[in-house]
Formats: structure tokens, sequence, C-alpha cells
């Protein structure tokens, strides 16, 4: 399989079912909530919903909606990191960030925007009566507020924030991602699964495969955001560093890291043996995780 073409596909279905979501109201609110989310992303947290339900004996168009929820609330997190009071940055897949564009009280509500509409595209009728099992679509939709709330994303991105300059552990910093970055990627591939009815081995399989792919992911940046350009990265790199931020190659250096990286690939692919050819997209998308650029 040629993973990139694959994955473009992916990508194109996800963008194409976006552009159709949003409101197009023509209002400032509804400009900046279009401009963030249909930015040229890399839509892997969609795909990991699109991936789990298909190896789980789906039909992937079944669940586009739960797909592009998460992009939805992917991209409100990424607002809100980027606003003055958190990172301040100015870049963001390769466009001026949201406040930058719109300014910053135009860019929280569109945010907020973002983040009511995820959840009236998961919980509505329509979406309902593609998956036909409203258990499955309340429980997907409680681990996606799990792992976005109190206890996930918002956490770690606080302790992320608290733990500038300062000196914590691997233990530490490996807790703070767990929830930052790890959560919803883990949550994505939950929702897969438990919407196309896979069974609790199969879940926890999964999910032992999101853990690691979530790791890996966020090493990756932080390797990245040492190593890459503006032009690749589409945000300014070094950002980290000048905040001073806790990153793994900070903290056990860029070639430890590195090996950190491969171990959790490693850890990632083992995690689908059960589930032979079907697991291909995802194992490749390990292997992709490891080698971007950006």
């Amino acid at each position: 399989m040629d993973l990139s073409s694959y994955l473009a596909d992916m990508k194109n279905l996800v963008d194409s079912e976006l552009d159709g979501v949003l409101p197009s109201d023509g209002s400032v609110l509804c400009e900046a909530m279009r401009y963030s989310a249909l930015a040229p992303g890399k839509r892997i947290r969609g795909i990991l919903v699109l991936e789990s339900f298909r190896i789980c004996g789906g039909y992937e168009k079944k669940v586009i909606p739960f797909a592009c929820a998460v992009e939805l609330l992917h991209t409100f997190s990424l607002i809100h990191d980027d606003l003055p009071s958190m990172d301040n940055d100015d870049l963001r897949r390769g466009l001026p960030t949201c406040h930058k564009k719109f300014g910053e009280a135009t860019a929280i509500l569109a945010a907020d925007g973002l983040f009511a509409l995820a959840y009236e595209i998961m919980s509505c009728k329509d979406t309902r009566e593609k998956i036909d099992n409203n258990g499955a679509v309340l429980d997907s939709i409680e681990r996606i507020s799990l792992a976005i709330g109190p206890g996930g994303m918002c956490l770690g991105q606080c302790n992320d924030m608290l733990s500038e300059g300062k000196n914590i552990t691997l233990d530490d910093l490996k807790n703070i991602h767990s929830k930052k970055t790890g959560a919803l990627i883990s949550a994505c591939i939950y929702c897969g699964a438990r919407l196309a009815g896979a069974g609790i081995k199969q879940i926890e399989k999964l999910e032992q495969y999101a853990s690691h792919v979530g790791l890996a992911f966020q090493i990756k940046d932080d390797i990245l955001d040492l190593i890459g350009t503006s032009r690749e990265l589409g945000k300014n790199p070094g950002s980290d560093e000048k905040r001073d931020k806790a990153t793994f190659p900070s903290i056990v250096g860029k070639e430890k890291a590195a090996v950190m990286l491969e171990n959790e690939r490693t850890l990632a692919v083992s995690a689908l043996e059960e589930f032979g050819e079907k697991a291909e997209v995802l194992s490749s998308l390990a292997d992709h995780i490891v080698s971007r650029t950006r």
C-alpha cells in the first residue's frame, strides 16, 4: 500500500466533510472558525478514528462525524494553545495563528464555537442514525469528554505551563503529555473501535497502540522543535527552548530521545499483531509519525 496516497485520501475525506459541517454564514466568527479548522493539518486524529473503526469491521464513512469532531476539538485546543496567555505563537499550520489574524477575543470565541460544534456533530440525530448504537455513541462522547477535560488535555496543558523553568523528572514529563497529547489520541482509537462494536480484548490492544503512538508523537514534536525549520513545521521552531519548557531532549538528550522514539514505535506496532494485515495502515502510521519532518 502507498501510505502517503492513502493518508492523503483520508485527509481529503475529512477535509471535505469538515468543510460541509462548518458554518458558512459570512460572519467574522464563522470566518475565524473555518480559517483555523480548514488550515492544512495532518488530520491524524480523524484518521485514527476511521482506521480503528475499519479494522474492527466498520465502514469508515459511517463514523466520519466522530472523525470530524475530534479534528474540531484538536483545532480548538491549538487556538487556545497559541494565545498570548499560553504559548503566544505567531504561526500555526503555515499560517498566522487565529489570534494574529482575527484578534484575541474572536480567536477565543472561534475555539469555543468549534468545541460546541464538535459535540453537536457527535450527538445529533443524523450521527445516531448512522451508528445505530446509542450506547456506543454515548460511551464515545464520554471518553472524548474525559480526554479533553480537567483530567486530560486541560490538566496536561496546565501542568505543562506550570513546569516552565522548573526541573521535572522524565516520569513527570510523560505524565504531562499522556494527558495533553496522548489522552485524545487514545480516545480517537477507542471511539473507532467502540463504535464498530469491537470486543474488550480488541479495544485493549488498540489502546496499547494508541498509548505508545501518542508518546512517540510528542517525542518527535520535541525533536522537531530543535531541528526543524518554520517552512517544514508550519510553525516557528525553538519555541520550547525560548519558554524554558521541559522536553524529552532537554531531560534525556537528543540521542536518547531518539532511542525512546524508536522504542515507542516498536511497542505500538507490536500491539497490533493480532489484527494481522488489517492493521497495516495503523502500523505504517506509527512509522510515519517517527519519520515525519513536520
